[in-house]
This record gives C-alpha cells, structure tokens and sequence, in this order.
C-alpha cells in the first residue's frame, strides 16, 4: 500500500496520518465536527488523575465503548497499576495487493492531578469553550446545536490536549472515513495507558504481554499539541525518562575560593 495522506480538521487542529487511509478526505462535515465536540466534551468531564483508579476505571470503560462503536474489537487490560485499553480493527477486505500493514498509535488518558482553586470560569473537570486563547482576551462561547464552530475557539479541561483531544481526534477520522464508505486499507492498533503522568511504570510489562495485540509496522505516538505555526508536522523518534541517583562528595562547610578554589575538590566538577 503507497503511503497516503488524509489530514481532518477538527476544532482548527489537525490529525495526519500516514499510510493507515486508503484516500485522503478533505475534512470533516458540520454534523461530524459537532459530534466530535460533544465526545470531546464527554470524555473531558470525566476526571482522571490516576491516583483515583475508580475515575481512571471509567475513562477505561469510555475509550472501550467509543472503539467499539467503531468497529473495533476492544478490551481493558488490568495491571498492578491503571488498566491499559487494547483495541483493533481489522482493514477493510479486500486486501489490497501484497496484504495491509498494520499501523499502531499509542495514547495516554491520564491527567495531572489538578487543584480546582487554580481554575478560572470552572472546574478542571467542566469544559468551556472560548472564541480564541484566554491570555489573548477569548471569551467564552455557548455551543448550540447546529452552529458554526470558529477555527479560533478553544476547549479548557483538564487532559484538553494532554491527550484526549488527540483520541478524540482519531476517532472522529475514522468517522469520517466509515461515512465516506472508503475502505480502510490497514489494520489498526490502538494502546491507551493510564499512568504516562505518573512515569509508564506499567506500559512495557502489558506491551510485552500482548505484543501479539499491539505490535505494528508503524508505531505513531500521538501525545501533544501541534506545531505553534500550525502546519501538520511529523517527529521522527520518542522521547523517554531515565532516573538515575548520583552521589557526590565534597566539603562539609563552605569554603573560601581564595584559599582553598584552586586544590579542593569540587563535586559539580567531578
């Protein structure tokens, strides 16, 4: 399968993906984008700071539900810590020619916790929109039914773009591409974890549990905000955490660089 490139507007960002699309779409209609904000706002509001691991449970229970509904084959894998969300739809048959790839993305449904006194207009948990950046003077909007949605506006929540409007995002594309009636010409994997703010400490023990389930020709971390120009940008590689504890020695007390800076040890220089 050529690599082809679909990209979809949704609330003035973009998702693009590589190779997973049989044909590029131009977007999303009216109706899509306000089902895409209303699922938004749905997940949004269910708080998920990963110490409460009966909240963390029914964001699990959500993003299973949401997969489903489009076509794949979902399950919650429990762990010793937050349960990580597996799911896969198959490509659409028939296969093209030289059989389809397989393309995995990875998410993350965990916040940080929060403090809802730093929160201005509402909870971290309780989704606003504004007409554009709130250090820019954006005010707030009320969301009707059916009308147009600016491509300024923005979403305050808790996990807003840290990382559930990302999945959001894939899920409206699919959207898109089912109502399309255009054939999915890959399998796609997708791997959702609970504990990214609290270090992964989990992630490689399921990914190694369930290689068979989550392993792809192409892997795509979808963490983060987009590019500040706006233009849909790729990063080559991921970035990772290592801890690591360094003991130093030096004097126990000040001293004065004059008599002793040119022979005493100096830890930071070791």
């Amino acid at each position: 399968m050529s690599p082809v490139l679909a990209r979809f507007a949704v609330l003035g960002t973009s998702l693009v993906l590589t190779g997973a699309l049989a044909v590029a779409q131009p977007g999303l209609t009216d109706s899509q984008r306000h089902a895409a904000l209303r699922e938004l706002v749905a997940l949004l509001s269910l708080p998920n700071v990963a110490t409460n691991q009966a909240d963390i449970r029914k964001n699990a229970e959500y993003l299973r539900a949401a997969f489903e509904k489009r076509g794949f084959a979902s399950a919650i894998v429990t762990t010793r810590r937050s349960p990580v969300v597996m799911a896969e739809r198959p490509l659409d048959q028939p296969a093209p020619a030289g059989g389809g790839r397989t393309i995995t993305f990875y998410f993350h449904y965990d916040g940080q916790p929060v403090s809802p006194a730093e929160w201005r207009d509402s909870g971290p948990f309780e989704p606003i929109l504004r007409d554009g950046p709130v250090d820019a003077g954006g005010k707030l909007v009320r969301l009707t039914a059916d009308g147009p949605i600016g491509r300024d506006w923005r979403i305050y929540a808790r996990s807003s773009a840290d990382d559930k409007g990302e999945i959001v995002a894939l899920l409206s594309a699919l959207d898109a591409v089912i109502a399309s009636r255009q054939r999915i010409t890959a399998t796609i994997r997708v791997v959702m974890e609970g504990d990214e703010e609290a270090g992964s400490p989990v992630l490689e023990e399921a990914l190694l549990a369930h290689a068979d389930r989550t392993r792809g020709d192409l892997v795509i971390m979808v963490d983060g905000p987009r590019h500040a120009s706006g233009r849909p940008t790729f990063f080559f590689g991921a970035r990772g955490i290592l801890s690591a504890e360094l003991t130093v020695f030096g004097a126990k007390a000040d001293l004065h660089s004059g008599n002793y800076g040119n022979w005493a040890p100096n830890p930071a220089l070791s």
